[in-house]
């Protein structure tokens, strides 16, 4: 078999510590963006930034992923070629991971500062037989 220059190998030193990397920051990321949600109303800088740089670093595995060499499942051969490769990724895990990785929280502060949107996000209360209105997000 030869090697392609342009196709990674599951068993590439670096791609599994990349695995790694990515596994631990999407443990990380599952606790951390439901509290941010839940919790937080704006991130501190320092927060911010890391958030942008594990979003990186999910937009940087899904590149990665269209030059994964994978196993055929029918013949056992490892398919190294590139064109086979991505429309296998797309066909597959693409939009699930596009999806995971968009800025959520962005594009929520943007919706909130449009005109249309201003209102939606608010949540009534009932304190002193009367009803408050509180917006989620100041």
């Amino acid at each position: 078999m030869t090697q392609n220059r342009c196709v990674i190998y599951i068993k590439c030193r670096w791609y599994r510590t990349w695995t790694k990397f990515i596994q631990i920051w999407a443990l990380y990321s599952s606790f951390f963006t439901p509290l941010e949600f839940g919790f937080f109303r704006g991130l501190p800088e320092n927060l911010f930034i890391l958030d942008i740089v594990g979003q990186v670093a999910f937009l940087l595995d899904i590149i990665l992923h269209f030059f994964l060499a994978y196993r055929d499942s029918q013949t056992y051969r490892m398919v190294c070629k590139p064109t086979s490769i991505a429309i296998r990724y797309l066909k597959s895990n693409f939009l699930i991971d596009l999806l995971g990785c968009m800025p959520w929280d962005m594009i929520y502060k943007v919706l909130l500062s449009s005109p249309t949107y201003a209102s939606f996000p608010q949540v009534y209360t009932y304190s002193n037989n009367s009803f408050n209105n509180e917006e989620l997000v100041g």
